[in-house]
């Protein structure tokens, strides 16, 4: 009953971020969509923060990675006459936030329960915690979720319409989805059966992040969807935001959670050695180059 009456609350704050959202969204007086779009963003994530502060706990912010790119697009949207191009890419958006968010209610415990890497960044930091908490837990995510969603952003405006080879980065976008789904239950399962032990069997024996991976690479496949709508011209700079989550997740979370595994867990060390640590790749492989 307190997971239950936890996820209402965070529901209700959810709700009423959105609301706050459109309501910046159409009060700020710019013309650029993804301009007025940044600024409803930036409030939104300032609600969740204060909330997160009010139940001290940053995990408040843990949905907002997925649930904001679904209500980021609907600007962009018409009901009444979608295109092809809009269908793909909501599907793969949807597809993506769903799964992402049910995997968040499967794990999520309570109030009493904060991700242990906003713990660690709260004993680092001391009494520079409210700005790490406001700058690097909410905004910074929320900044380059924002970023990777440009290629979106830009498909839903162009004049070009999708084809054979939108339709194949959509699916290969959908295969992301399905190796982070996969990597999940295998990780649950895995920490039910073999408690505190090295998890080296399905997906994990090709990569030591294979989640991370289907998160990375989902979001390139969408910069692949503009670019065969869009074609090469100036919109390719938009797939700077598919890189710096890369670089997020090569630069900050690859090594924070390996940090620690290795702390608990001797073994890991050996399970580096023979693991590609993002891409999959066959331990085969990695054997061969280690000999060579």
């Amino acid at each position: 009953m307190k997971k239950t009456h936890h996820l209402i609350i965070v529901m209700f704050i959810y709700l009423t971020a959105l609301a706050i959202g459109v309501i910046a969204y159409r009060q700020t007086p710019l013309e650029s969509i993804i301009l007025r779009l940044l600024v409803a963003d930036v409030i939104a994530t300032t609600w969740v923060f204060g909330f997160s502060t009010a139940f001290r706990n940053s995990s408040m912010y843990d949905p907002y990675w997925s649930v904001a790119p679904l209500a980021l697009v609907w600007p962009f949207i018409d009901l009444t006459a979608l295109s092809l191009t809009h269908v793909l890419v909501l599907v793969a958006l949807v597809v993506w936030g769903v799964r992402l968010t049910v995997n968040w209610i499967h794990t999520f415990s309570g109030f009493d329960h904060q991700d242990w890497r906003y713990d660690h960044y709260k004993h680092k930091s001391g009494g520079w915690w409210p700005v790490v908490n406001y700058v690097g837990i909410h905004m910074m995510p929320t900044l380059v979720v924002f970023s990777a969603m440009l290629p979106v952003f830009l498909m839903l405006q162009a004049s070009g319409s999708a084809g054979l080879l939108t339709v194949l980065a959509t699916v290969l976008a959908l295969g992301c989805v399905t190796v982070q789904f996969i990597s999940d239950a295998q990780m649950h399962r895995h920490r039910r059966e073999r408690p505190g032990q090295v998890l080296d069997r399905g997906l994990w024996k090709w990569s030591r992040h294979p989640n991370y991976f289907g998160e990375v690479a989902f979001w390139f496949m969408l910069y692949a969807m503009m670019l065969s709508v869009t074609g090469l011209g100036t919109e390719w700079i938009a797939g700077i935001g598919p890189f710096v989550n890369l670089v997020l997740f090569l630069v900050i979370s690859i090594p924070l959670m390996e940090t620690r595994q290795l702390k608990r867990r001797p073994a890991y060390a050996e399970y580096m050695q023979r693991t590609s640590a993002l891409v999959p790749v066959p331990p085969s492989l990695i054997r061969m180059k280690r000999e060579a």
